[in-house]
């Protein structure tokens, strides 16, 4: 993700958002239309409910500057304190 104000935008998420954000700098390589990319990127892993899936996706689409931006979604279980944690932090309205 390269967006100029990474961390107002992160916050701009979490603050009208069901969801708890982790982000890191990262070193990318990849093929765009047929050449080897090198980048230096910001991934996000973001935490919340299942049933916020699609409107995370709708909201980190519609503001991210790539065209194409990695988009991965999987289930996870945590422990009963973390899970509880995340579900105050994290109320669905």
């Amino acid at each position: 993700m390269k967006i100029k104000n990474i961390k107002t935008w992160i916050t701009d998420l979490g603050n009208t958002k069901p969801y708890t954000i982790a982000f890191k700098t990262v070193d990318s390589l990849y093929r765009w239309e047929g050449r080897l990319e090198r980048s230096s990127e910001v991934q996000l892993m973001i935490k919340s409910h299942a049933s916020c899936a699609s409107a995370l996706e709708e909201a980190v689409l519609e503001l991210h500057s790539y065209s194409t931006p990695q988009w991965l979604l999987w289930p996870a279980e945590a422990s009963s304190d973390y899970a509880a944690w995340l579900s105050e932090c994290c109320t669905i309205s």
